[in-house]
């Protein structure tokens, strides 16, 4: 589910379809929500995104602050994952 969000994150910015991205938005902060809920898979956000290069991890944060989308869970499982500042 961890992997499945970050991916989803990172492509969402990349659709030159806007029905596409707004798909992958939606899906995105579907999947933010079951992931706050348990704290073992925040922790696996933050695993995963741990290991991935500097350059991806700037674009998922990217993503996720210029989404058209309303994305607050999205960005709650950033910060608690710690890769945004703030709790």
């Amino acid at each position: 589910m961890a992997a499945f969000f970050l991916h989803k994150l990172l492509v969402a910015s990349e659709r030159r379809k806007e029905d596409k991205r707004l798909k992958d938005y939606r899906q995105v902060e579907a999947v933010a929500k079951a992931i706050l809920s348990d704290p073992a898979v925040v922790e696996d956000v933050k695993r995963i995104a741990d290991g991935l290069q500097k350059k991806w991890v700037k674009e998922l944060v990217a993503s996720a602050s210029k989404a058209d989308g309303d994305l607050d869970t999205t960005l709650a499982v950033l910060r608690r994952a710690g890769i945004i500042g703030g709790v």
